[in-house]
Order: structure tokens, then sequence, then C-alpha cells
């Protein structure tokens, strides 16, 4: 079965702070026995670039934990090799459709309905999975958070208490921590010393790992290839780094791309109260044809036209066109919207080329009514705006 994702209520407001009230209100979520996503992001100190992490609640319980990775195949491939199923796996990973789904947990199900890994081998990957991402969470010193009563993920694979899960990560990372400074990034590589390395004085438990370790592959990539958590990965390495034989390096890790998305903002008029003329203009080029006689539209090509639209027509719904699959500075004027007690109820459309699903699980978070395709929204779009207005 595909996961399915049921709209159940509305969207909630955003907050800014510290990793410890993050926490707090994950405890809050489970002692409320809360059910929908809790959304957090934080943008990373050497870029622009926003990371983001989505918890998923169950009458309180986690039941998955997802971040950019979850919407692509990698990790779980990783995941998979230690139980040599990546060959399996790419026999049946053209039937799953990473941009319409949550990936990793579309594969799981789909594993697990192969049955090529048992019920408790599918629960195990699905918790190492939330394992790293609250790992991740924990790392984080501060970010923007939203939580919203919208989705229930369906079915289930595992329920999590969340403060006994909590607390094991917690210790997790505060054995990792002790590590410091021999260890401290669960991205660096670990590079073998050959030359130095007694192999008589290798442990068995050793031998496994370092049969993995081929100075391209990251600590928290050995743990998902191994079975070890970080700490023991962490724990195991720790003689051997003091001793010389084995040193960590940075991957190199290409910059990312921060260059501004373009969008373009459509408002819609009943007819009766707007301009007699559909208006597109834009900076580059509005694409988005629409051919209806109900509604006319008026463009922002800037963002001063934008808020003087906003502020000073009779505005009726929002339409943001994206070029790009990064919808940054859309989903920050979604944000302004839904926070102004004058626009907080315009209904918001995002109309996009290519359709991602994790683009539309965060357009949710921040108040969109409809990310949809291009080609469905002008295909349907007295239909589409006619349910809001």
């Amino acid at each position: 079965r595909i996961p399915r994702l049921w709209r159940v209520s509305r969207h909630a407001g955003t907050c800014r702070a510290g990793i410890s009230t993050i926490f707090v209100k994950i405890q809050l979520f489970s002692s409320d026995y809360k059910t929908g996503i809790f959304y957090i992001e934080n943008k990373t100190n050497q870029s622009a670039e926003k990371v983001i992490y989505f918890i998923f609640f169950n009458q309180g319980n986690i039941i998955f934990a997802a971040d950019q990775q979850s919407f692509d195949f990698q990790r779980i491939k990783e995941y998979l090799r230690y139980y040599q199923l990546t060959n399996k796996f790419e026999t049946v990973q053209n039937k799953l459709n990473a941009s319409i789904s949550i990936a990793e947990y579309e594969a799981l199900l789909l594993i697990g309905n192969k049955q090529l890994l048992s019920i408790q081998e599918q629960k195990e990957i699905c918790y190492q999975i939330i394992e790293e991402v609250l790992w991740s969470i924990i790392s984080l010193t501060e970010g923007n958070f939203i939580w919203q009563e919208t989705f229930n993920l369906q079915p289930l694979i595992i329920q999590l208490e969340t403060s006994a899960i909590l607390s094991h990560v917690w210790e997790q990372k505060v054995g990792w921590q002790k590590l410091h400074p021999y260890i401290d990034d669960i991205n660096k590589s670990p590079q073998i010393n050959y030359q130095a390395l007694d192999i008589f004085q290798i442990k068995d438990n050793e031998q496994s790992l370092f049969t993995l370790i081929d100075d391209q592959t990251s600590l928290i990539q050995l743990s998902r290839l191994s079975g070890y958590s970080l700490l023991e990965i962490g724990e195991l390495l720790l003689p051997h780094i003091k001793q010389g034989t084995v040193k960590l390096k940075s991957l190199f890790l290409p910059p990312a791309d921060s260059s501004p998305m373009s969008t373009s903002s459509g408002f819609v008029f009943p007819i009766d109260m707007a301009p007699q003329i559909i208006c597109f203009s834009n900076v580059n080029e509005f694409t988005l044809q629409v051919n209806t006689e109900k509604y006319n539209f008026v463009v922002a090509s800037n963002i001063t036209q934008f808020f003087t639209y906003l502020f000073n027509l009779p505005i009726k719904a929002i339409v943001f066109e994206s070029e790009a699959d990064k919808n940054d500075n859309t989903y920050n004027l979604c944000e302004i919207i839904r926070n102004n007690s004058k626009t907080a109820d315009i209904p918001i459309f995002i109309a996009v080329d290519n359709y991602f699903f994790q683009d539309f699980l965060v357009s949710k978070m921040y108040g969109v009514n409809e990310y949809i395709s291009r080609q469905m929204f002008e295909k349907k779009i007295s239909q589409i705006v006619d349910k809001y207005l």
C-alpha cells in the first residue's frame, strides 16, 4: 500500500526558538496525544541553504521522522545494503515515485509487501531513520518550527513512545560529546593508515567495520551500512584515532545553489470586482496561461507591487507561479500573508512546473491551500478557485 496523507485541519503559526523549546514542544505533543506534523527548518552556518525536518505524530507517538534525504532513495539503499538487498531493491525501485510521496516510507512499505524484509526488520530500519533524524534535530541550536494537525501517515509501520525515543537519542548524543575533540562530525570520513596499523590487534567487531572504510564513506553512512550506532562506531574508532592509525577527513560537498528563486504572483478577482482585462507580466516571463470567463487576473512583477495590490485591491485569492524547485521566497510571502489579520484567510495556490512531494508538504505547513502542477491548474482553474470562493 502507498502511504496516504489525510487532510485533517488547519495551518498553524510559526515560531523561532532554541532547540530546548523545540524539545519541550515535542513532549507537549506527546502528552496531549496530538496527531499531525511538526515541521522544523534551519539555515546552515556555511550557507543560506535551508535544512528541513518533519516529525510525524499519531496520538502522541512518533511514527516517522523525515529530512531532505527522505525524498530520494540514497539513504534507504544504504540501510538495505546491510540486509544485502540493494540489488533486489533496484529491481522494484521503478514502481516508486519519489516526486509524489515520502520516498523512504513508500520504499519501506513496498519492500515489506514484497516480503524482502521481515516485519521486525522493516520496523528496525524505520526506527533507525527516526533516530538519525532526531539526532540531527538535537544538533540544531535554533530553528523555525510549525505544528499542523493536517496529516496522518497511513499505513503505520511503527509507533514509538516519544519520551523513550527522545531519551535514547539524547543519551547517545551525550555519549558522542564525550568523544570530542577526536570525533566531532558525523559527516567526516575515516581514513586508515595501514602502515601503522597492527592487523593482529583488530578485534572481531572492529574487523567488520574496517572492511567498510574506504576513505569516501562518512561515519553516518558507516552506521547505516554496518548496523552499528554512531556512538558504537565512534567508540570503536576512538582508540585508533588516538594512536594515529585512523584519521578523519571532511568529504568534499559541492556548494549549495543559493540563487534566488523567481516567482510571479497572480491575484484572482471575481469578475464584478476586478479589472476586465486579464494581465500577465513578470521581470522574466509569466508562463501561466489561464482562460476563464469567471475570474480576472492582475499580476505583480515585484514585491512592492505585490503588497500594493494585496492591501489595496479586493483580493479574493493569490496564485504563485514557481519557476524553481526551491520555494523559500514563496514560503516567506505565505508566512507574511497568514500572519496578517487582513489576509490570513485568503486562499493561496502554488502552480509549479515539476511537482515534488517534499515541497507539497512544506507548502501545507505555510498555509498553502493548493500546491498543484501548472498544467492541472490551467486546466481546472475555475473548479479549483470555486472550491475556496
